[in-house]
């Protein structure tokens, strides 16, 4: 029967998951976590202000106990966890302690720190791998213990055997193509009737007579008015395309501009968090419900080829609140991809670049506390 411990189990098949085994065997564990920290003390050469990034990621890091929610406070049960209950763990894990959640990138975490010197901020350097796919481990540990049988050693053999069944028949695929091919050039020849057989037989014999002459070259001459290959075309070179709104679709599709939206948001007690579930809220009221797309079709678009823009990009700072949701076309949203420059400015107009901007600085300077308020943002100073 089974001879590994939970902890032995996970580093075999997952190592970076092993130092938080106990969290999830015991309902509680104790270990070091990555800061960074944007100090003024210790100047670097050519560091912006003068300052240094001073970042921590070895032992003598602050430790952090992270502990599970009843009733897995005592350690999970192995045979009944699956992952509806990983999800409601790790959805306390970031309550708890919300650097964890996955926007806090590092990226983030530097930015938060420049804008408090000396202040240490945490983060998950794993950026909540060692969290991901612990049901399935669980689970598996739970069947490895009552039957004594690896499901991971016998998934890996499925997949060897899947493999070899695989090559063996695209071998022997290739082969009846290539059998298939012959037997077609021989049925392709057909037997010649009595004059073209002796008029074949005289065009070998004075061949043998006579000196190879160099076949013609074969030249084809288009047709006048038909070219011979299509001209290709050139995508994103239109340049009514990416050419701006005129200033009231430049605002209008400014997606905190949708009154409706705000209310809607507000009533379902989303205004106040900048969230996956924010965001995803408002794309769905904008192109499922009657309103929403109204309201796309009063902004000059048709509510099925749009998609939702991040202002500012997802790679420097994610934010996912309606302050930063632009609404485009999806080959105007895909040409633009993660930019934010001129031409993107242009093309979103001043407002909402002044107002977009305005509520990045104050999601970044809010970022250190528990819980960010999106509705203390004062959106006034931007008209």
């Amino acid at each position: 029967m089974a001879t590994l411990t939970f902890k032995e189990y996970v580093k075999k098949h997952d190592p970076c998951k092993a130092k938080y085994s106990d969290l999830w065997e015991k309902g509680k564990v104790t270990t070091p976590v990555s800061t960074i920290v944007y100090s003024a003390e210790r100047p670097l050469h050519g560091q912006e202000d003068s300052m240094a990034i001073t970042q921590c990621t070895s032992a003598k890091a602050p430790n952090v106990t992270f502990s599970l929610p009843y009733p897995h406070n005592n350690g999970v049960a192995f045979d009944t966890f699956g992952k509806m209950q990983a999800q409601t763990c790790n959805k306390n894990l970031e309550t708890q302690h919300p650097w964890l959640h996955s926007s806090y990138s590092k990226r983030k975490v530097i930015e938060m720190a420049k804008a408090n010197p000396g202040r240490v901020f945490m983060y998950d350097g794993g950026h909540g791998y060692w969290r991901s796919s612990i049901d399935r481990i669980i689970s598996n540990y739970a069947q490895y213990i009552r039957t004594g049988i690896d499901p991971f050693d016998s998934t890996a053999a499925v997949s060897n055997k899947k493999r070899k069944r695989a090559s063996v028949r695209s071998k022997e695929v290739a082969k009846e193509v290539e059998e298939e091919h012959v037997y077609a050039e021989e049925e392709d020849e057909e037997p010649c009737a009595p004059q073209v057989a002796a008029v074949a037989v005289h065009a070998r014999e004075e061949a043998t007579t006579h000196e190879p002459v160099a076949a013609a070259k074969v030249v084809i001459a288009p047709v006048e008015g038909v070219p011979l290959r299509p001209p290709k075309k050139v995508a994103g070179k239109d340049p009514e395309l990416y050419k701006p709104p005129n200033a009231v679709l430049q605002n209008g599709r400014y997606a905190v501009q949708c009154e409706k939206l705000v209310a809607h948001l507000k009533r379902k007690d989303l205004w106040k968090e900048a969230s996956d579930h924010h965001w995803r809220e408002a794309k769905r009221f904008l192109t499922k419900t009657k309103d929403g797309r109204e309201y796309v079709k009063g902004c000059g678009l048709d509510p099925d080829g749009v998609q939702m823009d991040h202002i500012h990009p997802q790679n420097t700072t994610p934010i996912h609140h309606i302050y930063n949701m632009y609404i485009m076309p999806s080959s105007v949203n895909s040409h633009f991809k993660d930019r934010f420059d001129d031409e993107k400015k242009n093309y979103i107009g001043a407002l909402s670049t002044r107002m977009s901007t305005g509520f990045k600085r104050f999601y970044i300077r809010e970022a250190g506390k528990l819980k960010i308020d999106c509705s203390k943002f004062n959106n006034l100073f931007f008209w």
